[in-house]
């Protein structure tokens, strides 16, 4: 399936950016997003619903954003974060877990028991 960004206002994009890059915690992210949309070429476009929040972003930024977890390349024990699914170290493409979405370790390998599609041993055992 593929999805068209260009059927999408680009404006539309940048607002949804904006609010996922809040939601997700990517405080830093989401503040510049959001300057950029309360441009004076942007600002007359937003919609009401939307620029308030927009505008609480910038007057309040908080610009802390969570540090990325990391564990080791299961095939060469390289250090990444947890959502990296290649390794620049070895160049292998990394599986990943279908219930975190995190790139499987060495450690905590395992499969889903119904698909026996690849997870993390740990998030089947919660």
């Amino acid at each position: 399936m593929k999805f068209y960004l260009s059927y999408v206002p680009a404006q539309n994009a940048e607002i949804n950016t904006v609010i996922e890059c809040q939601k997700a915690g990517l405080k830093t992210s989401a503040f510049s997003y959001a300057t950029m949309l309360l441009r004076p070429e942007y600002k007359n476009q937003l919609d009401l619903k939307y620029k308030k929040k927009i505008e609480a972003i910038v007057r309040r930024p908080d610009k802390t954003e969570e540090e990325e977890t990391t564990s080791p390349c299961p095939y060469c024990d390289f250090e990444l974060t947890d959502m990296e699914l290649s390794c620049p170290e070895c160049k292998n493409q990394i599986p990943y877990c279908i219930a975190t979405g995190v790139h499987l370790t060495k450690a905590d390998m395992g499969a889903c028991p119904k698909c026996d599609f690849p997870a993390l041993y740990e998030a089947f055992t919660k």
